[in-house]
């Protein structure tokens, strides 16, 4: 018997990636101070701090976005 199936869902998934913001403009369309401004108002994914001054954002929010959009 074949007890990999079991094993496979003990497992964690892979932890999402992190994209940067000129991506983030790259797959929305939209220029940084939209992204920013969309943000500020709730409408937009949060950015994730990353260090003291680098932020990004999760990959699968920003494709979620787009597609409820």
């Amino acid at each position: 018997m074949n007890n990999s199936s079991n094993h496979q869902s003990n497992t964690s998934p892979p932890p999402d990636k992190i994209i940067w913001s000129k991506e983030v403009q790259e797959l929305t369309g939209l220029s940084r101070t939209t992204i920013w401004r969309l943000e500020r108002e709730g409408k937009f994914p949060a950015r994730v701090r990353l260090t003291a001054s680098n932020v990004g954002w999760r990959l699968t929010d920003v494709q979620e976005w787009i597609r409820k959009k």
